[in-house]
């Protein structure tokens, strides 16, 4: 198979972010040492660097984001079931009983 440079250069990115398959990975390294112009390579790969940790700056912003929400929507539902636990405690309290039955509300 013939890998050209423009293929290499598209898969790096993925490469240098950990996220290439091992087959990806032993492809991108066969290249390296087979490419007679390392020094290109060495280039290409800075600037790949450079997109990969862009792309992972990106991926942090959209997990903390996403983390967030999901805290969010976490202390909106623990307060809902605090509210719901305070009210059901609090129900007996305010009922009158006697002889076993109710026989109305304090308020």
């Amino acid at each position: 198979m013939n890998v050209t440079r423009e293929v290499m250069t598209d898969l790096l990115p993925v490469y240098f972010s950990g996220e290439a398959s091992e087959d990806t990975k032993q492809l991108v390294e066969i290249y390296f040492r087979r490419t007679r112009t390392l020094s290109e390579s060495r280039e290409g790969c800075e600037a790949s660097r450079t997109v990969a940790q862009r792309s992972a700056v990106a991926a942090e912003a959209e997990r903390e984001k996403r983390d967030l929400q999901w805290a969010r929507k976490e202390f909106f539902r623990r307060r809902m079931f605090f509210g719901m636990a305070l009210v059901f405690t609090c129900a007996p309290l305010i009922t009158v009983y006697r002889n076993g039955r109710v026989i109305g509300r304090r308020f």
